[in-house]
């Protein structure tokens, strides 16, 4: 499931800089990123963009996130947030650069 969602060009080009933690880097890095969050039981899971822009060979997108985790005792936390995605343009594809 996770390789449908982590392209082979994550490899090169997407490094998540999430919060209080190090850089991802690379595909298996990421992969296990976003395992970890499915593993510690992350459910409803949204993601919302609100605005795309270009310019160039560079754009971006900006949006929200929110997602719950168990919290004990039968209960859940949500965990909600922002994110900017960079994209440059190589080779007629648009390609994540920094997902912060």
């Amino acid at each position: 499931m996770l390789g449908a969602v982590v392209s082979p060009a994550a490899q090169d080009y997407l490094s998540p800089l999430p919060p209080g933690a190090p850089i991802v880097k690379g595909r298996a890095s990421i992969q296990k990123f976003l395992q970890g969050l499915l593993d510690a039981g992350a459910t409803q899971v949204k993601l919302r963009t609100t605005k795309v822009d270009a310019a160039g060979d560079l754009a971006y997108g900006r949006g929200a996130y929110s997602f719950s985790l168990p919290a004990g005792e039968g209960s859940t936390r949500q965990e909600v947030g922002k994110f900017v995605v960079v994209y440059r343009r190589r080779a007629g594809a648009w390609r994540a650069v920094a997902d912060i």
